[in-house]
């Protein structure tokens, strides 16, 4: 299936999954944004960027070095390779720096030799299988002892190697949510003490906390005003010259100082500046940075409706608004000047982009499109199921049936309709 040549007047953000990690984007001559940068006492700079995975320089950063022998392959279509599996988190040992674990969404892996083999560890129960993984700490001085923080599964400590986990449940009520789900972990640090006492960063820039050696309580660390709100997404303890160690805070455009002993905040420095990012994505994050608002179903994103709305942002301090281009329905809810959803029925104009967009921006609105690419019912019924998801035992569209009622008589509806990920045609027709 092909789509118009013509272009649209606008850009929109594809919106298909919520993946908590940072973005990384690459330049003209294959450099990244790195997920994670760290430069150990020793001087080494260790790096986790996607898709080349973890990559080593002893020079600063003028140079680099892929290490990923054991770490799991990228498998995206057409599964020709092409780089590494998604790297969430990146820690090391604060006494011995070549001692590294990183995370993928669901494993773990230890290296001890600076990145050059990579062995995993393994993750069981209580650890979900839906687990997200988002956070590693390497226990000084043990072969054994980790924690794992997760994307709203909870914290985890094993003290043989991942044979078995425990979760750390007592006392860190602040981040339970209910119905068994907990607040994102986005860094955990030991102290390098090896007394048992961590620090813990909450997600979204929920907060910075510190436990003792008898685990006993909680302490919250007080942010620096500018930094408040700003995600961390790593620390490391390094030693501080006088005998004693800072933990180095990684934030989500800094990296601040801390000293444990007087919770004082110390030096600063920009983050991610070892390695370049082009200049339009640059120039793309800095227009969608600092942005928050409201999501406004595209029936309501005209006339009097988008008033009200506007009123809404412009009375809570709120910049922009979700308006959907194309919804759970399949529907394409503008009228698009493209060959392809127009054949496949999918067009049911209720928004007027360019007046939405004028208006919108007279008020210093930023508008963010969000598409529904897989789940669509007008592709997944176009060409008799011709781009839904196949079930090969049935030999027909796989269909997710709910048993339903009126009261007399039972059927089964179907309420999902997914299509194929990994065609090329769905790719394009979005």
């Amino acid at each position: 299936m092909r789509t118009s040549k013509r272009h649209e007047s606008f850009i929109f953000i594809l919106l298909t999954v919520i993946i908590f990690s940072v973005p990384v984007h690459g330049d003209s001559e294959g450099a990244a944004w790195p997920q994670r940068l760290v430069v150990t006492p020793g001087g080494l700079t260790y790096v986790i960027a996607h898709p080349q995975g973890f990559l080593v320089s002893d020079d600063g950063g003028t140079t680099w070095s892929p290490r990923n022998a054991g770490l799991p392959d990228r498998q995206v279509y057409p599964f020709t390779g092409g780089g590494v599996k998604n790297l969430t988190s990146l820690t090391y040992d604060p006494l011995r720096e070549w001692r590294l674990a990183v995370t993928s969404s669901d494993s773990i892996f230890l290296s001890n030799d600076a990145g050059g083999s990579w062995l995993p560890v393994p993750v069981s129960e209580p650890v979900k299988k839906s687990a997200y993984l988002t956070s590693m700490a390497l226990f000084p001085l043990s072969d054994t002892r980790m924690l794992l923080g997760t994307s709203f599964s909870g914290l985890f400590e094993t003290m043989n190697a991942g044979r078995t986990w425990t979760i750390l449940k007592e006392k860190i009520g602040f981040l339970y949510r209910g119905a068994g789900f907990y607040d994102e972990i986005s860094a955990v640090a030991y102290t390098p003490e090896g007394d048992g006492g961590f620090y813990l960063a909450v997600g979204f820039g929920n907060g910075l906390y510190r436990t003792d050696a008898a685990r006993s309580g909680w302490e919250s660390i007080g942010i620096p005003a500018d930094l408040e709100g700003k995600s961390i997404d790593g620390m490391s303890f390094k030693p501080s010259g006088d005998g004693g160690w800072i933990l180095e805070v990684t934030f989500e455009d800094a990296v601040a100082v801390l000293d444990p002993r007087t919770l004082a905040w110390g030096s600063r420095s920009e983050g991610r500046t070892a390695v370049k990012r082009d200049r339009a994505s640059a120039e793309r994050m800095v227009t969608a940075a600092e942005k928050s608002g409201i999501y406004v179903n595209a029936y309501r994103a005209n006339g009097e409706y988008l008033d009200g709305h506007f009123e809404i942002l412009e009375a809570n301090g709120f910049n922009s608004i979700v308006v959907d281009v194309k919804n759970d329905y399949g529907d394409v809810t503008y009228a698009t000047v493209l060959e392809a959803p127009r054949a496949a029925g999918a067009v049911r104009r209720s928004v007027d982009i360019g007046a939405l967009l004028e208006r919108a921006h007279e008020h210093g609105i930023y508008v963010i499109g969000r598409i529904v690419v897989f789940q669509d019912p007008r592709l997944y019924r176009y060409k008799e199921g011709a781009y839904a998801v196949w079930d090969a035992k049935k030999k027909a569209p796989w269909a997710n049936l709910i048993r339903a009622s009126d009261g007399e008589t039972e059927r089964f509806d179907q309420r999902e309709f997914w299509v194929d990920p990994f065609s090329e045609e769905v790719w394009a027709y979005n």
